[in-house]
């Protein structure tokens, strides 16, 4: 089974864009070709992923117009993540530039995992039942990209949310971004339902992928990533930069946190 992509967070930003898909025509062959080489790269992607180690820098910020014009910077986290054999974990080297202890944890209020390979795998799932729509072509700088729509129902889906201790499965949409040529993706945007349990009203991605070497070879990996939520009528934004790629060096050591 898939890793599941999953979005924690306590109140978050209403995107009915997610349940409802506007009608379309049809796709072409031509379309339906390139979203077949999108399922490829998407079940290929982790498996050809080499291990590595990189920095991520989180800034959050807080709108309390719950307007989206007014933020204010709260903190910044600087992490150590590392990727080996398929899973990603965290150690938290600095704290709003300040060294912190081994295993000091920085109080984010939500967090997000699946940049990587999990929300791919979500979406591409055989028994996700994705459905997908031709949105527009994109041309800029002599590069051709697809846009399509994108919707995985509840029923169907392995994504969750969740407040505390509460979880819940929700369904997902939005679009994609991918390369015409190959199908490989170069941006997700996501948008969770609002779960029924909840006191929540969805939740927002969106990450762009960037060209990185590592011992020589190029991948396609995330260098920015962004979540949005809302909190007691407050926006709270959530934006990722992920930089400083190398290889992982095998004689460290990693030790993985048991999956909540």
């Amino acid at each position: 089974m898939a890793r599941r992509a999953v979005l924690f967070y306590v109140l978050a930003l209403s995107c009915g864009a997610a349940r409802a898909q506007t009608a379309s025509a049809p796709l072409t062959p031509a379309q339906k070709a390139l979203v077949g080489r999108m399922a490829e790269y998407a079940r290929e992607y982790r498996r050809q992923l080499p291990d590595f180690v990189c920095t991520r820098i989180t800034r959050r910020s807080r709108d309390k117009s719950g307007s989206g014009e007014f933020w204010q910077p709260l903190d910044t986290a600087e992490e150590e993540l590392t990727f080996v054999k398929g899973r990603e974990s965290y150690r938290l080297v600095k704290y709003n530039g300040k060294p912190v202890k081994p295993k000091g944890q920085a109080t984010s209020g939500f967090k997000s995992s699946g940049e990587f390979a999990g929300y791919l795998a979500e979406i591409f799932a055989q028994d996700a039942n994705a459905e997908f729509q031709w949105e527009r072509d994109e041309d800029s700088a002599g590069r051709h990209t697809s846009v399509f729509r994108f919707r995985v129902a509840r029923e169907h889906s392995r994504s969750t949310v969740g407040a505390g201790a509460k979880e819940e499965v929700v369904g997902i949409g939005g679009l994609l971004y991918a390369a015409g040529d190959t199908g490989a993706v170069e941006r997700m945007h996501l948008e969770a339902d609002a779960p029924e349990g909840l006191k929540a009203r969805g939740a927002i991605s969106d990450v762009r992928f960037i060209e990185v070497t590592i011992a020589g070879q190029r991948y396609q990996l995330p260098g920015q990533a962004e979540t949005q939520i809302r909190f007691k009528g407050a926006l709270l934004k959530r934006e990722m930069e992920f930089r400083d790629y190398h290889k992982y060096a095998a004689d460290s050591s990693v030790v993985f946190e048991d999956p909540k």
